[in-house]
């Protein structure tokens, strides 16, 4: 299944074992060297704000635009205790708005959306959006991640979506 990071964030996390809720979806967190999803990020009313919790995608049992599952709640980790989560995080390898450029520099826009295989946790398409364009780029396109900045080929060609496309209809 295919599911838009807006979907993701603020999805209910369950856990199967009991039956209950664990919180809710932060944040998305994406490997340093490629478009995979290491963690999601929580929050929940029961964590102090300075603790930051985290769910390994090796722990999540199912995931879909409502709810992320998880067998149990040994499956939240404190941020601290996933150094390559961590790390992903303090070099920008989080969230969206990250600037899109070409090789060759041209500035394409920022992203505002993506698209995540659920089955891979691979993210599939980026939405950016610049002040007069929106635009869909498949994964494919891109050549470089460096945190906050996502290089993709001077040659691709990228398609244009209608200002009026809401992404609810994605």
């Amino acid at each position: 299944m295919i599911i838009p990071y807006s979907r993701v964030v603020g999805a209910k996390v369950f856990e199967t074992k009991s039956q209950s809720i664990l919180g809710e979806i932060d944040d998305i967190v994406f490997s340093e060297t490629n478009l995979v999803i290491l963690a999601l990020t929580i929050k929940s009313p029961t964590f102090i704000k300075r603790d930051t919790k985290a769910i390994s995608t090796t722990d999540i049992i199912s995931l879909n635009n409502y709810a992320v599952m998880v067998g149990n709640k040994e499956a939240v980790s404190n941020l601290k205790d996933l150094v390559r989560v961590a790390s992903a995080i303090n070099k920008g390898f989080v969230g969206i708005n990250q600037i899109v450029v070409t090789q060759s520099g041209r500035k394409v826009g920022r992203v505002f959306d993506y698209l995540i295989d659920s089955a891979s946790f691979a993210i599939t398409k980026i939405y950016t959006k610049s002040i007069l364009k929106e635009r869909i780029i498949p994964a494919s396109a891109i050549t470089d991640i460096q945190g906050h900045k996502i290089i993709i080929k001077d040659d691709y060609g990228l398609a244009e979506i209608s200002t009026t496309l809401a992404v609810e209809s994605i």
